[in-house]
C-alpha cells in the first residue's frame, strides 16, 4: 500500500525555443547546448524506457569535451521486431546529437517518462552528476529540470514553459500514478488541449506556512497551442491554491484539491468560463480527502464517497448521485493508503483496486463489482489495458508474484507469470504482446521480457538481462 513520500522539488527554468525541420542524416558535430535539439528518434519505437549503461562510467577529458561526461542512465526504445537502442537527439535536419553536457560535472540525464495521449508523450531530464543513483536517492525521485513534450509522429519536440512536475517515489515505479492521490499526471479535454500538475517559481505566501516560501507551489497548466518547437501554455489556477490533484472533463472544466492549513484538502470546481465554486457547495459535506476521481466514458467527472458514486454536472453546478456501490473506505481505495486505476473499455469505465475490478459507468447506471477469480491480492504494481482486456500484476495473499489477463465484465482472469518473476512494469498490446520489467526469482536479475498476451508461464522471452541493468518509467507510445 502507498504511504506519503517526500517531494523532491527542483526550481522550475524557462526554456530557450528551438525550430523544426526535416530531411538530413548522419551526425551533426556534438552540441553543448539544447539549442540545437529538435527531435527525438522514435519513429520506429514501440515501446520507451530509462535504462542503465551496463558500462557507465566517467572518463577523462577537457571541460569543452561533451565525450569527457558518459550519463549512468539513457533513453532507449524497442521496436517492432524487439530490438533495443539508445534514443538519440536530433536537430533540425534530423542529424544526430551524439551527447549534451553542462559542464566537467553534471550530465543531461533523463529521469521521467509519462504517456500522455495517442499523439504525445512526455520525457523529463535534469543536469545530474554521472554517479546518481535511483536506488541509492532514499526513495525520493528527482523532478526534471527540462520537460519535452513530444510528438509521436515523428519525434518533434516542444520544450515546455515550465519543468517542475509533482513526482514522488511512487512515480518511479508507477509514472501514471503519484501518491497519495493515484492520478495521472497529465489529462487532456476533447480538443486535444493538454493539462498537467506544475511547479511556481515564484516568492507566495503559504496557507500553512507563515512566512513566504520561493516557488513552493503547484498550479495546474493548460497546453493549446503547439508551433515551431514552442509551446503556448496558460496557467489556469491561483498561486494562491497549491494543487495537489485535478482531474479534467471533455469539455476542459476542472476539478482539483488544493493544500490548505491543517493538512485540510478543499476541493474546488473550475469552468471554462473561469468561474470558481467549492464542490463542498454542491453536496454540502466537506471531506477532507478528494480520493478515487476519474473522467469516465462519457467524457464527465466522477468520483466515489461513502454513499456511492457521484457525477459533477457542470452546468446545473450539481454532484449528483449517479450509483451506488461499495468499494469500502474512500481513504483506502484513493487516499494515502490506497492505488486504483480506471480504464475505458467497451463503452464502460472500470476501476481496478487490490479488491478486484468495479464496473463504475455504464450506460444504465447499474453498477457491479468483481473479485479477481481465485486470487486474493495483497498488493498491485501496475496495471494496462488493451482493447478488450485488462493486464494486472502484483502479489497475492500467499506471496505468488503475477501477471493476469483479467475480463473486464466478469473479474475472470488468466495467469499469463505466476511466482518466477516479480513484475514491476509492463506494456501491453494486443498486436505486439506485453513487454515487462521484472525481477526474476531464480536469480535476483532485473530482465526485461516479452511475453504474447495470450501466453502462459514459460511463453516469454528475455530480451535484455544484466545484473546492472535497471529499467525504470516503461512505457508504451504506439
Amino acid at each position: 500500500m502507498k504511504k506519503y513520500f517526500l517531494y523532491s522539488i527542483f526550481i522550475c527554468v524557462l526554456l530557450n525555443s528551438c525550430g523544426s525541420g526535416s530531411g538530413g542524416g548522419g551526425t551533426s558535430d556534438i552540441s553543448d547546448s539544447l539549442s540545437n535539439v529538435s527531435y527525438l528518434d522514435i519513429t520506429d519505437a514501440r515501446s520507451i524506457y530509462i535504462g542503465t549503461n551496463s558500462n557507465s562510467q566517467r572518463v577523462s577529458g577537457k571541460v569543452s569535451d561533451n565525450s569527457a561526461i558518459l550519463s549512468r542512465y539513457n533513453l532507449f526504445k524497442i521496436n517492432g521486431n524487439s530490438a533495443i537502442s539508445k534514443i538519440k537527439f536530433l536537430d533540425k535536419n534530423k542529424n544526430s546529437i551524439e551527447s549534451i553536457s553542462q559542464d566537467a560535472f553534471s550530465v543531461f540525464t533523463p529521469v521521467f517518462v509519462s504517456d500522455v495521449n495517442d499523439d504525445f508523450f512526455v520525457v523529463g531530464y535534469s543536469w545530474l552528476d554521472p554517479s546518481f543513483n535511483i536506488e541509492n536517492e532514499n526513495g525520493v525521485t528527482v523532478d526534471p529540470s527540462v520537460l519535452f513534450l513530444v510528438r509521436k509522429s515523428d519525434g518533434t519536440i516542444y520544450k515546455l514553459k515550465y519543468s517542475g512536475l509533482f513526482l514522488d517515489s511512487s512515480t518511479k515505479e508507477d509514472p501514471h500514478y503519484f501518491s497519495p492521490y493515484n492520478k495521472q499526471l497529465f489529462e487532456t479535454d476533447s480538443s486535444g488541449s493538454i493539462y498537467y500538475i506544475n511547479h511556481g517559481n515564484e516568492w507566495v505566501v503559504r496557507e500553512d506556512f507563515s512566512g513566504e516560501n520561493p516557488g513552493d507551489y503547484y498550479r495546474v497548466s493548460k497546453i493549446s497551442a503547439l508551433g515551431n518547437g514552442k509551446v503556448s501554455s496558460t496557467d489556469i489556477t491561483s498561486k494562491d491554491n497549491n494543487i495537489q490533484c485535478f482531474e479534467v472533463d471533455n469539455s476542459g472544466n476542472i476539478v482539483y484539491s488544493y493544500y490548505s492549513s491543517g493538512m485540510n484538502f478543499p476541493k474546488r470546481i473550475r469552468r471554462t468560463s473561469g468561474s470558481l465554486t467549492n464542490l463542498s457547495v454542491l453536496t454540502g459535506v466537506e471531506d477532507n480527502y478528494l480520493n478515487a476521481i476519474w473522467k469516465s466514458f462519457d467524457g464527465n467527472i466522477y468520483y466515489y464517497t461513502y454513499s456511492g458514486i457521484k457525477k459533477i454536472n457542470f452546468q446545473s453546478m450539481l454532484a449528483e448521485n449517479y450509483g451506488a456501490l461499495d468499494l469500502g473506505d474512500p481513504l483506502s481505495l484513493g487516499g494515502c493508503y490506497g492505488k486504483y486505476y480506471t480504464f475505458n473499455l467497451n463503452n464502460c469505465t472500470y476501476l481496478i483496486y487490490s479488491g478486484g475490478i468495479a464496473e463504475v459507468y455504464n450506460s444504465t447506471a447499474i453498477l457491479k463489482k468483481n473479485a479477481f477469480e481465485g486470487l486474493t491480492v495483497s498488493y498491485i504494481s501496475h496495471v494496462c489495458s488493451t482493447e478488450n482486456y485488462i493486464y494486472v500484476a502484483g502479489r497475492d495473499t500467499t506471496s505468488n508474484y503475477f501477471l493476469i489477463r483479467v475480463t473486464p465484465d466478469t473479474g475472470d482472469n488468466t495467469k499469463i507469470l505466476w511466482q518466477d518473476y516479480e513484475v514491476l512494469s509492463f506494456t501491453a498490446s494486443e498486436t505486439d504482446g506485453i513487454v515487462f520489467n521484472a525481477l526474476r526469482i531464480l536469480d535476483g536479475k532485473k530482465v526485461l521480457g516479452k511475453i504474447p498476451t495470450n501466453g502462459v508461464p514459460g511463453d516469454e522471452t528475455i530480451l535484455r538481462t544484466e545484473e546492472d541493468a535497471e529499467v525504470y518509467y516503461l512505457e508504451r507510445i504506439r
